[in-house]
């Protein structure tokens, strides 16, 4: 049973990606199967090999488990084909200064859904920033993905997803470290403004146009591109990134915003943030006048849209 504050949690699959590198004198397969030893999970590790056919480099997996006598005794759960939890090389992040050499990799879950799921994020993250040695830096992230399949969401359930997200995305901004907000130096290169793409790329002049001009979506690819523009490095490089949506690889849309962190807390809080983000804000019809659109304040995005008292008073306390 989960925790008597995690109950309210929506059963909505959903995922994380946590931009990592290993400590001095540790290394990827290392911190694997520490991971896989401690959380009794089966973690796969990739690995990028010697000469491959045709003289390129060859790449691949490796399955790391514990292989103790207990472990037969698991409890974890069962996801499918998504059913490991992997560690991916990274070579889009920076190595901390200290050991310039050390890995860089993602932590990346397997399909994970609703409250016991979100217990057991906080139970792979504590065990892994235990026992793993892993070290992070302002240059990491933690991207959060939550489904929204097309069957379930509508065009108009999409669109206000979107509407809010440009709505609150300066209080959002407010509640994380100044390098993960719009204009840093991490935020150009990994996490553009949507709001300031659909600014410099459409026709809207004001933040009220650029909400508003999503009401005229007329199918799922025209808001796509609308909210991620192909600028920069990228459409997918936006704080919301709906490119996986766009291109059919995976029914997710992607908070990509969050600082990479060891702390369960920070993880565990985004996690819910974004999920609720995406459940409430579903329900709430499209903004279609400039009369429609609410003022955008801490009080107003968790009274109507994140809906969760923890979950404010965390993030209440963060602002700045």
């Amino acid at each position: 049973k989960p925790p008597a504050d995690l109950e309210n949690f929506p059963d909505v699959n959903f995922g994380i990606e946590l931009e990592l590198s290993c400590a001095s004198g540790n290394y990827r397969e290392r911190t694997g199967k520490n991971l896989a030893d401690h959380a009794n999970v089966q973690v796969r590790a990739g690995f990028f090999g010697g000469k491959g056919k045709g003289g390129g480099s060859s790449k691949g997996w490796i399955t790391l488990m514990n292989t103790s006598k207990d472990s037969s005794k698991s409890k974890s759960h069962t996801y499918g084909k998504h059913d490991k939890w992997r560690l991916v090389i990274d070579r889009s992040i920076e190595a901390n200064e200290l050991n310039p050499l050390s890995a860089t990799f993602e932590l990346v879950s397997p399909i994970l859904s609703g409250p016991r799921d979100l217990s057991e994020v906080s139970r792979i993250v504590t065990i892994m920033t235990d026992v793993a040695c892993v070290r992070v830096n302002e240059s990491m992230g933690l991207h959060v993905h939550v489904e929204t399949k097309e069957d379930d969401y509508s065009l108009q359930k999409m669109i206000s997803i979107c509407q809010y997200f440009l709505l609150y995305e300066e209080i959002m901004d407010s509640f994380l470290p100044k390098h993960r907000r719009t204009d840093s130096n991490e935020s150009l290169r990994y996490f553009k403004s949507n709001k300031k793409s659909i600014l410099q790329n459409t026709v809207a002049t004001s933040p009220d146009d650029a909400i508003l001009i999503l009401s005229s979506c007329q199918s799922y690819d025209e808001l796509y591109e609308r909210m991620n523009p192909n600028v920069g490095k990228g459409p997918r490089y936006h704080k919301l990134n709906l490119q996986n949506l766009k291109t059919r690889r995976q029914p997710t849309m992607e908070f990509r915003q969050h600082h990479a962190s060891k702390n369960v807390e920070d993880i565990v809080f985004w996690v819910r943030f974004c999920v609720l983000f995406v459940y409430n804000a579903s329900k709430l019809s499209p903004i279609c006048s400039s009369d429609g659109i609410p003022d955008a304040t801490l009080e107003s995005l968790f009274d109507d849209i994140i809906k969760c008292s923890m979950v404010r008073n965390y993030y209440s306390e963060k602002q700045v």
